[in-house]
């Protein structure tokens, strides 16, 4: 399955998403999650980089997991002081689906990170989506890192004027990095000039139509795993709004 080509990873993509959103419970989210992890696994991702992901997002999912389980009530009460309830089994519910929603989106990410840019890129001109929201998704794609990359950097330059981040106090912290904002933004827009100056002398979209280098075409099995999804995808919404909620 690693030979799929980049609209049936996004057809993919954009069905356990959907079902994700349109789970009713736990039990179906979780049905949900292990599809999911199957076809990451079929797909041969790259297993260490969800875990990476997972591990570093693990701590702010679980404190907005336990926000809202504390700010949901309903059901029976677990932690409560005098009549005030803190913790009951529905708000525990609740965080429950937000870990599973949050771990769709990671473990949906990395199905389309098994594709190089260029093939989702040829993938969705193929699907007669608009040159120029192509290329601006192109653009975004490539700005990332270097955001990132901008933003490290004057990290680093902190870091060498002997400034520990790390033993900054919170409020020190949120300063800092306010103050690191702007002028990472300022860069970006730069550049993102310097891109504009640069399609204008290259005549960008002097013609109406566009060649393409390579000319991705679908497989049968690429056929096959789209009518398997969207069956899947038919069964699963059936038996959830025919069975309703099992927890």
């Amino acid at each position: 399955m690693s030979k799929l080509d980049a609209r049936t990873k996004l057809l993919l993509v954009i069905i356990v998403t959907t079902l994700a959103i349109l789970a009713t419970d736990l039990v179906y989210l979780a049905i949900v999650v292990a599809v999911t992890l199957l076809i990451d696994i079929l797909v041969r991702a790259d297993m260490n980089k969800i875990f990476m992901r997972i591990w570093r997002l693990f701590t702010v999912i679980v404190f907005i997991s336990l926000v809202q389980s504390l700010t949901i009530k309903g059901g029976k009460p677990l932690i409560y002081i005098g009549s005030t309830i803190l913790l009951s089994t529905k708000g525990l519910i609740y965080a429950g689906e937000f870990l599973l929603r949050m771990s769709v989106i990671i473990l949906a990410g990395t199905i389309m990170s098994t594709c190089k840019e260029q093939e989702i890129l040829d993938g969705l001109l193929k699907m007669h989506l608009p040159y120029e929201l192509v290329f601006m998704t192109s653009i975004s794609l490539r700005f990332l890192p270097t955001f990132r990359q901008e933003f490290s950097s004057r990290l680093n330059a902190i870091a060498i004027r002997g400034i520990s981040i790390k033993r900054l106090a919170l409020i020190k912290k949120i300063k800092l990095y306010s103050y690191l904002i702007a002028p990472t933004i300022s860069g970006s827009m730069i550049r993102s000039k310097q891109i504009a100056m640069s399609m204008q002398s290259k005549a960008f979209r002097a013609y109406r139509s566009r060649t393409m280098l390579a000319d991705p075409i679908l497989t049968v099995f690429d056929y096959f795993v789209i009518i398997v999804s969207m069956l899947a995808m038919a069964l699963y919404l059936y038996f959830m709004y025919t069975l309703g909620e099992i927890i």
